[in-house]
């Protein structure tokens, strides 16, 4: 059964609640979640792209299951198919796409809807592009963040559903940001998924 906000709202209980974890290969954002003494109890299935990622090696140490979903010559369609098809099997809720390097079709946001969240490095909308560290540094701006946000059905930008800033030092380079923003990332990601969750977020 799929639980939404407003389900879990009312019954006032997400115990049943089921995420999965699209997971990058430093699998930070995982960790981050796993340790959360609420979000972590949610977390029910680690997708990665790479038998070898270390985002498996997290999910096993935890207990979670986890899936190594290859792409190898496959198009956009077919791996969104393949994805699709592994949440359906793990009856998963909700879908948090955290530093994938795959795009998540069209298919499994339609199944998904605003239950996909994703983690952008800029305070969206600006900077929406590939690399936003480097457009932000490029621009000489002084300040920039994090954005959790929803993925919506043409696969752009959604509600936002937790936002929060951060300085630019002067001298700062790209991958000194890189890291801060990770930081913050670290943080913030368990906040808003339990936000998502719980039905605390307009």
């Amino acid at each position: 059964m799929t639980v939404d906000a407003s389900e879990s709202d009312q019954s006032g209980t997400t115990s049943d609640v089921r995420i999965a974890i699209l997971s990058s290969d430093r699998g930070g954002h995982l960790q981050a979640l796993l340790e959360d003494p609420v979000a972590g109890k949610w977390v029910a299935l680690v997708v990665a792209d790479r038998p070898d990622a270390y985002a498996i090696r997290h999910a096993e140490w935890h207990g979670v299951s986890a899936v190594a979903l290859r792409a190898g010559d496959s198009n956009l369609d077919l791996y969104d198919i393949a994805l699709l098809r592994v949440l359906e099997e793990h009856s998963i809720d909700y879908v948090v796409v955290a530093g994938f390097p795959r795009i998540v079709g069209t298919g499994t946001v339609h199944a998904y809807p605003d239950r996909i969240v994703k983690v952008h490095h800029s305070l969206l909308p600006a900077f929406p592009g590939p690399d936003p560290v480097a457009d932000v540094l490029e621009h000489g701006v002084k300040q920039t963040g994090v954005t959790v946000h929803l993925v919506g059905r043409d696969l752009e930008v959604g509600p936002i559903v937790w936002q929060q800033a951060l300085e630019i030092h002067d001298g700062e380079t790209w991958h000194s940001l890189v890291e801060r923003i990770h930081q913050l990332e670290l943080q913030m990601l368990p906040a808003a998924v339990r936000t998502l969750v719980e039905g605390k977020w307009s």
